[in-house]
């Protein structure tokens, strides 16, 4: 699947803000220009101003007095109406029961069945962006071009290529070592993969994931981060009812909601 870009963090702060001007940390290691610093709206003057000085107003535009500060628009509180809630425990014993009917299906089945996705992604573009915008502060043209579009390219990637992956591979031997002996490499689910995914990309990220993971012949389930649980949520909407009920779930919450999925005896955390 294609590569999706790094972003930077300070463009995304940016986006929550609304500050046209801000510049990188390093840029007021030794001053900045005075215009750079001012915000939103700027100054027409240009001058250079002492480093502290540059500091404390980028602080003031950007919303963040470190790089490593969330944007203020991470801030807000969690949403509550979701997975929260949900026992995690519960949510795998349901995908441990689900995954050995999903499994035994032929990898050319399970393509087919994931096949929609694309299109469903794609339908929803304009929503998809929105609702990533809203979270974490992407202007929406990123997030099309690097959520929305590299999901349908996976999808249409992982669908089209999984069952030659998945062929058992025969192994070369050494015929001196090993005389009259064979091998051949197959490839196997892991059982309940746990998909727990960060809020840089909060659509883009889990989907990479979570398609090879199904198509493999996995039941996955996937915790958003907290900061992005509608992007989270979204994620479930566009495959619900591709897959049978328990394949794939998804919890809602913080680091407690996390720990405890990954104490619920899944196979493999992503």
């Amino acid at each position: 699947p294609p590569a999706l870009p790094v972003p930077r963090a300070e463009s995304v702060a940016a986006g929550c803000t609304a500050s046209r001007g801000a510049m990188r940390a390093e840029d007021a290691a030794e001053g900045m220009p005075a215009a750079a610093v001012a915000g939103g709206g700027g100054s027409s003057s240009i001058g250079w101003v002492p480093r502290e000085q540059a500091a404390e107003r980028r602080s003031s535009a950007v919303g963040a007095r470190v790089m490593g500060e969330p944007p203020q628009c991470m801030l807000r509180p969690l949403m509550t109406d979701t997975a929260s809630s949900v026992d995690a425990p519960e949510v795998v014993a349901k995908a441990r029961a689900a995954q050995p009917a999903w499994g035994a299906l032929s990898a050319e089945e399970r393509a087919r069945r994931i096949v929609p996705l694309k299109d469903r992604v794609l339908d929803r573009a304009e929503a998809i962006a929105r609702v990533v915008r809203e979270e974490v502060g992407k202007p929406e043209v990123e997030a099309l071009l690097g959520e929305v579009l590299p999901s349908a390219d996976v999808v249409q990637y992982w669908t089209s290529s999984i069952v030659d992956l998945l062929d058992p591979e025969e192994l070369d031997i050494d015929a001196i070592a090993y005389p009259g002996k064979a091998g051949t490499l197959e490839r196997e689910a892991r059982g309940v993969v746990a998909v727990i995914m960060p809020w840089n990309f909060p659509f883009a990220l889990p989907l990479r994931t979570i398609v090879p993971a199904l198509l493999a012949g996995n039941a996955v389930v996937f915790k958003p981060s907290e900061v992005s649980p509608k992007s989270g949520a979204l994620v479930a909407e566009v495959l619900a009812g591709l897959v049978p009920e328990g394949v794939f779930g998804i919890v809602q919450g913080g680091g407690d909601v996390g720990t405890a999925l990954c104490e619920a005896g899944v196979d493999l955390v992503v």
